[in-house]
């Protein structure tokens, strides 16, 4: 199938639940919201295998279960494996892949990288892959693998990392790219594309928050900023349709050891494969003079 085809196809299925979201919205907004926080917590995936660039020579594949019983990969470098260790962390609807420009020159560094794909994500099992069960699979990978000497993530897993790093993880020196402050946000955006109403919004959010023990408001990063003490390196693009830079100033406002860099036409993933981006984040991560840092108690 070509991309053309693929794109109508997507939108042929868009258009389908945007009515089918706006027609329950109105007879049955219960049945509307379960639907919405089935499709928050159901990335779409173009197919379930190991990431490409994180399998051999170069990586091992070693199998992981959440707690939710999920199985996921972890990818675990073979370059430089007594070097301190960097975790890559894709998004929500992302894979391992998608970190894969940070490899090269990471290892280049004389570091070791470990990366994961999510559960829901890539290799990893079917799961409802809500931001709560990132953080519990972080904090699982990083309790085995860490500490890490720095941790690089992307959109939603930066909540993850910004949550395991508050509640005290050794990450290490931090960069986020793109982070969203508030994940309900993300979670509007897609009711607003489907036409759900504010009604529905509001009962999804809930439905999300029961099933997965955890509050948005727990993992608002701009209320975590002011107590976290790891030093944070921060990246947004200022034509990100899907993070807006003023959410990300916010963050960056109430960090105490962070630095916000803004970018220009690199959008929310081409960011990921920017060689200044990728260049400056590795100087910075790779910085030995700075010791491991976690969130104050």
């Amino acid at each position: 199938m070509t991309k053309a085809a693929q794109k109508l196809r997507q939108l042929a299925t868009l258009a389908a639940l945007g009515v089918q979201m706006a027609t329950l919205s109105r007879v049955a907004p219960t049945r509307a919201a379960r639907l919405l926080a089935r499709l928050f917590a159901s990335p779409q995936r173009k197919a379930q295998r190991p990431s490409k660039r994180f399998v051999a020579p170069a990586f091992d594949v070693q199998w992981r279960k959440s707690a939710e019983g999920a199985a996921f990969p972890v990818y675990v470098g073979r370059i430089n494996p007594n070097a301190p260790t960097i975790c890559l962390v894709h998004g929500h609807g992302g894979t391992a892949d998608q970190m894969a420009g940070f490899v090269g020159p990471l290892t280049d560094a004389g570091f070791h990288v470990l990366s994961l794909d999510m559960p829901g994500h890539g290799a990893a099992e079917d799961s409802r892959a809500a931001i709560p069960e990132f953080l519990r699979v972080l904090q699982q990978v990083e309790a085995e693998f860490g500490p890490f000497a720095g941790t690089i993530a992307h959109s939603l897993g930066t909540v993850a990392v910004a949550a395991a790093a508050y509640r005290g993880s050794p990450l290490g020196r931090l960069a986020l790219i793109a982070p969203p402050n508030y994940a309900g946000d993300f979670l509007a955006q897609m009711g607003r594309a489907l036409w759900a109403t504010d009604r529905v919004l509001g009962r999804a959010q809930a439905m999300i928050e029961a099933r997965h023990g955890e509050t948005f408001e727990d993992l608002h990063v701009a209320a975590m900023a002011p107590f976290m003490t790891a030093p944070a390196l921060i990246f947004q693009d200022r034509e990100d349709k899907r993070v807006t830079l003023e959410s990300v100033e916010r963050i960056a406002d109430a960090w105490p050891e962070a630095e916000l860099c803004v970018t220009e036409g690199l959008g929310h993933v081409r960011i990921l494969r920017d060689n200044a981006v990728i260049s400056s984040i590795v100087g910075f991560v790779t910085d030995t003079d700075h010791p491991l840092a976690t969130a104050a108690e």
